[in-house]
């Protein structure tokens, strides 16, 4: 549709483009699934069917369960939408990663006494 618009508009015409880009962004990055994302992840997190729907679920675009979920995730994310910033379950488990990570001291040498 937008190829066949493109031979009548003039000059600031163009910026009708930018309303369903500007609409797209909000939803995929800003106030539609990021939220919806984290707070279900934040309420369901313990619940292990809600793990498995998750997994087996495209985020925004329709497809069977079975094909999806046996999809890599870098096909997921460039086609089916499914950025990282929306999975929130994991969040817990890297802090407790983070914080097991042993930090290296180092003495102070002293002085000599």
């Amino acid at each position: 549709m937008f190829i066949i618009s493109t031979s009548i508009l003039k000059d600031g015409q163009w910026v009708a483009v930018l309303s369903p880009l500007f609409t797209m962004a909000i939803l995929l990055f800003l106030s539609g699934i990021p939220l919806l994302e984290k707070n279900s992840d934040d309420r369901y997190r313990t619940n292990e069917q809600y793990v498995i729907y998750k997994n087996r679920t495209s985020p925004l675009l329709l497809l069977p369960p079975p094909i999806y979920a046996c999809l890599p995730s870098a096909l997921k994310c460039l086609c089916c939408c499914e950025f990282p910033l929306y999975n929130h379950l994991d969040e817990e488990n890297q802090t407790i990663k983070q914080e097991s990570i042993p930090v290296p001291v180092t003495e102070q040498p002293g002085p000599n006494v």
